[in-house]
Order: C-alpha cells, then sequence, then structure tokens
C-alpha cells in the first residue's frame, strides 16, 4: 500500500528533526521511508543521457549534501538533470498549471532569484518523485511538502495570491493520507532560527515580510480536515515525546492495515 505523509509548520518548529528522527525510528521497526529527493535522483542515475554515470553520481552528492543550483561546478549536469526533469513534464498533464500558481504564489515573497529558482526546482522533484513513489505502492515522506509550500502567508509590493487559486493548486497535488502538524510558539522558532546561515528569513521582528494579521495559511488545517486528511498535531516548544511515540504507533497501524 501507497502512504504519502507530509509535515507542516512553521520555520524553526522542528520539521526537520523530526523528519530525520522519524526516519531512523521507523526504519528500526522496518518500516522504509522512501525521500522524495533520494528518489527522484536515483531515477536520474538509471537514466540514460549523454552524462557518465560517474559524473552523475558525483552530482547526485552534491546535490544531495549541498544545494541544486550547482552553478559552475556541474552546470553540464545541472543542464542534464533539468532536461530528465522537463522530459517528466512533458508526460504530465496536471503540472503546468499547479507549478504556474505555485509560481504566482512565489511571486509574493521577496526571495532572490536564486532562491526561488531553488524552490521551483525542489517542487518539481518533490511532485514527480512523490508521484513515483506513491505509483510503486511506496511509503513517501515530505518535510516541505505541498501544504508547507503555500503556509507562509507573505506579502510583498501588495501582491496577493486569490485564496481560490490556492485551493485549486491543492486539489491538484499528490493528497496526503497524514499531515503531522509540528505546532511551535513563533517566538521559539525565531530564536531558534536566529543563528541559521539565512536567519529567520522572514523579518518576524518588524514584520514587514509575513502578513500583520495572519503569519500563516491557517485554512489548511481547515482544508485537510474537510478532505477527511488525517491530521496528528505535536506541540513542539520542547521535544513531546509522548506524543512523537503515538505518531510512530499511528503510523506503523495504519501500513499494515
Amino acid at each position: 500500500m501507497s502512504y504519502n505523509i507530509e509535515f507542516l509548520g512553521p520555520p524553526g518548529s522542528g520539521k526537520s528533526y523530526i523528519f530525520e528522527k522519524l526516519i531512523y525510528d521507523l526504519k528500526k521497526i522496518k518500516i522504509i521511508i522512501k525521500k522524495p529527493k533520494d528518489t527522484i535522483i536515483l531515477d536520474y542515475l538509471k537514466t540514460k543521457t549523454d552524462i557518465s554515470y560517474a559524473r552523475k553520481l558525483g552530482y547526485y552528492f552534491y546535490f544531495k549534501n549541498v544545494k541544486i543550483d550547482s552553478k559552475n561546478i556541474f552546470n553540464k549536469e545541472y543542464k542534464n538533470f533539468s532536461n530528465y526533469i522537463n522530459s517528466y513534464i512533458k508526460k504530465d498533464l496536471k503540472i503546468k498549471s499547479i507549478s504556474k500558481i505555485y509560481n504566482k504564489y512565489l511571486s509574493t515573497t521577496n526571495y532572490s532569484f536564486e532562491r526561488k529558482k531553488r524552490m521551483k526546482m525542489n517542487f518539481l522533484i518533490d511532485y514527480f518523485a512523490t508521484k513515483i513513489n506513491l505509483d510503486k505502492k511506496k511509503i513517501n515522506l515530505v518535510e516541505e511538502g505541498f501544504f508547507q509550500k503555500i503556509y507562509l502567508n507573505f506579502f510583498y509590493k501588495k501582491k496577493k495570491i486569490a485564496r481560490n487559486l490556492l485551493v485549486k493548486y491543492l486539489q491538484n497535488i499528490p493528497e496526503p493520507n497524514l499531515l503531522i502538524f509540528i505546532d511551535t510558539d513563533i517566538d521559539i522558532c525565531f530564536e531558534r532560527t536566529m543563528y541559521r546561515k539565512d536567519g529567520f528569513l522572514y523579518n518576524y521582528k518588524n514584520i514587514s515580510y509575513l502578513n500583520k494579521k495572519r503569519l500563516f495559511n491557517e485554512f489548511l488545517i481547515d482544508y485537510a480536515k474537510k478532505k477527511r486528511i488525517k491530521i496528528i498535531k505535536i506541540n513542539n516548544n520542547q521535544f513531546d515525546k509522548k506524543k512523537y511515540n503515538s505518531l510512530i504507533s499511528h503510523i506503523n497501524k495504519m501500513i499494515k492495515k
């Protein structure tokens, strides 16, 4: 049985920590999780192209451990990988309209051009890798899932994206079986991200980057409830071991049904 799991929560809420811990702990009870990035790059390695396997493998380690946009280090491999992604785009009837909505959403942010470029590529990777995993009846776990990708409620130069477009986006993405909502106090999130290379990114203290009234797209939770998507909420102001263990138990039971 295929099973699709996504995380949702503010930056600095602890998604990455719980994501990696979950993969490790599920593996101990013989539940193997497929990460989208690993799935898509391994599929790329098996695809015949004019790039040697050794060069692809080198790009794989760079891609996995550093970042997607390789600039001059793996420029040829990056273009080759982009062509590989484009081959999937040509076969998918939905992706153009969905990515167009996502790109409109990104236009409401003040991210740099390079960051937006990486986010767009990550979006395509997550989309196609999720479809591959679900088609192969795998357990798919996405740290920055499709709900998370539109969770932050930005405004920039009065640009806005209509709610009905976001709903259309949600109606066409691979639907999760389980949404893990990491609910952490925003001040704690800010403190946790202060020492990151990019910081909190959202100019939180003078609130000029996030919407002043509603920092997050809270309608996502209501949407998930209406669609009867299972939601497990973890308050992560401090790590809740009891709630985390119940999450492990729930995933184990659902997968073994």
